[in-house]
């Protein structure tokens, strides 16, 4: 029976206890609130209900854009020009007019290199000077360098999430990260308010009173808590007796059980966002500008991937046991399968794990004292596998491939860290190897992944043709030409394995039926917050 008919046969009745307010379970604590420095997916959860974009991505297949900032837009001249027009009347919460120069200011902010916005890449493409160019109050137009898709020049554009000019304008750009602001955005456009931030434990959200966006779209809840709850184990108890109503992420082992034992509970499946990988570290963390001892040649981390047994670790993880069903698929790459254009003839290497040892000893790694650990030159095939505290599915498949890697040879120890130490560790390049996801961007730009001294880009991964490859997908009008440079990209670095792909999550969202109204989707599994309610128009 399929996961979905197995959960609604099994969970009909409303219940659970009444909470104030709508309560939602974080797995980590966000870094930033500032769209413009903002980097992981928790940060992005609070950051869309706080802020408010230039233009709304939705998906269908590929994606797709609504109103937000702006209502009206066009792609002009073969991707070259996108003009949009703004919704008037915007305030700031402090009632500061909202201006086109906040835009031009917040684009100068993700293109500075003193700032580091893990966003900027995705404007690489503008022209020079400033941008956009303001035309009136009402009417921006963003210039591009060259031709571009049309959906490739909006979902650049929809990466514009405006900041204040009149808070930020004499801002350290070197340390905007530390500005209070990024921490209390007090002064904001979006619908929801930070009102209460008690670090490590809980955020409080409350609708914004000074909302100057359509009437209709503001919030119908009055409050939505979100509590900081790092372990996996935590968020299912407090999900079973009713202290939070949304868990993300949930344990598809748990989803039998939940749905047997908890018929309060609803398990929706947002579809296949996030991929998961062990990043291999090219460069020496003691001197970056050499090739990692133990992982720079393709051919040795070929050869780690096929030690993996990735086939039976995702039924062991991923599987719900009722059904026999498999809630994820074999990752080859990061362009998610939801695309109605993603390559579908790209495949990872083989579990074989002799072929892996052929291939070890082969590039000189051999056991040569007979303690079942391969060396070479002296130096044992011996490094640490990072792991983030509160992911349990990693924590099994670090023990899993630990297993895997030493019956060809090789010895990981695995290293548990907070999320913001393991998140810290890779920016800085301190690591071995670590395995970490990515909730992959949904439209067709590879660039912040994949091209070289990029900010996701956390091993070092560096090809001249891969770099080709992405500009000019780019750099093209027409839609399959650039998915099939796209596809070129993505097997280039598949042949370079600068990670060990694993798996694409179709990931469980568990909400409590008291929440009436819950529009979860691919795109975030909090889409459009302001809309959500609870049964019987509670608070």
């Amino acid at each position: 029976m399929p996961l979905s008919l197995f959960l609604a046969a099994a969970a009909c009745a409303p219940g659970g206890p009444p909470t104030r307010g709508l309560v939602v379970a974080l797995p980590a604590e966000p870094a930033s609130l500032d769209p413009v420095t903002a980097g992981r997916a928790v940060d992005d959860l609070v950051v869309s209900a706080v802020h408010l974009p230039l233009l709304d991505a939705r998906f269908d297949g590929g994606l797709a854009f609504g109103p937000a900032i702006a209502v009206d837009w066009t792609v002009a001249d073969e991707g070259r020009a996108v003009e949009l027009d703004l919704r008037p009347g915007l305030r700031w919460s402090d009632g500061v007019p909202f201006s086109p120069d906040d835009i031009v200011f917040t684009v100068d902010l993700m293109r500075d290199p003193a700032v580091a916005s893990p966003r900027g890449a995705a404007l690489a493409d503008l022209a020079p000077g400033p941008q956009p160019e303001v035309v009136d109050p009402t009417r921006v137009v963003f210039r591009f360098a060259g031709p571009g898709t049309p959906e490739s020049r909006l979902e650049a554009v929809s990466t514009v999430v405006p900041v204040p000019r009149h808070v930020l304008a004499g801002a350290d750009r070197s340390r905007l990260r530390e500005h209070p602001w990024t921490r209390d955005p007090a002064v904001h456009l979006g619908r929801w308010r930070l009102a209460e931030w008690v670090r490590g434990d809980h955020l409080v959200l409350e609708p914004e009173p000074a909302w100057s966006g359509p009437p209709d779209e503001r919030p119908a809840l009055d409050r939505v808590v979100l509590r900081v709850l790092p372990e996996a184990a935590t968020r299912l108890v407090e999900l079973e007796s009713g202290g939070v109503d949304v868990v993300t992420g949930v344990d598809p082992a748990s989803a039998d059980r939940l749905a047997r034992q908890h018929p309060e509970l609803e398990l929706a499946r947002r579809g296949l966002r996030t991929v998961e990988f062990i990043a291999w570290n090219l460069h020496d963390p003691e001197r970056p500008e050499a090739p990692h001892p133990l992982f720079g040649a393709a051919a040795v981390r070929r050869a780690l991937a096929m030690a993996l047994d990735v086939d039976a670790a995702m039924t062991d993880l991923l599987g719900v046991p009722a059904t026999g069903e498999v809630l994820g698929r074999r990752a080859a790459g990061t362009i998610s399968p939801e695309r109605a254009d993603a390559p579908r003839d790209l495949a990872p290497p083989p579990h074989d794990p002799e072929a892996a040892r052929r291939a070890l000893a082969a590039a000189g790694w051999t056991d040569s004292d007979g303690d079942g650990v391969r060396d070479r030159d002296g130096r044992p095939f011996r490094f640490t596998l990072l792991v983030n505290r509160g992911n349990e599915r990693r924590a099994r498949a670090a023990v899993r491939f630990q297993a895997d890697l030493a019956r060809v040879g090789v010895r990981a120890e695995i290293r548990t860290l907070d999320f913001g130490a393991f998140v810290a560790r890779q920016r800085q390049g301190d690591f071995d190897a670590a395995i970490d996801g990515l909730a992959a961007g949904l439209g067709v730009d590879l660039d912040p992944v994949w091209h070289s001294d990029r900010p996701f880009n956390f091993g070092g991964y560096a090809s001249a043709e891969v770099d080709r490859l992405v500009e000019e997908a780019r750099a093209t009008a027409d839609p399959e030409a650039a998915a099939r440079l796209r596809r070129a990209a993505m097997a280039r670095v598949l042949a370079d394995q600068p990670v060990a792909f694993l798996w694409w999550v179709d990931e469980l969202v568990a909400v409590n039926r008291r929440v009436a109204v819950h529009p979860i989707d691919l795109v975030s599994p909090l889409r459009d917050l302001h809309r959500w309610r609870l049964a019987g128009g509670g608070p």
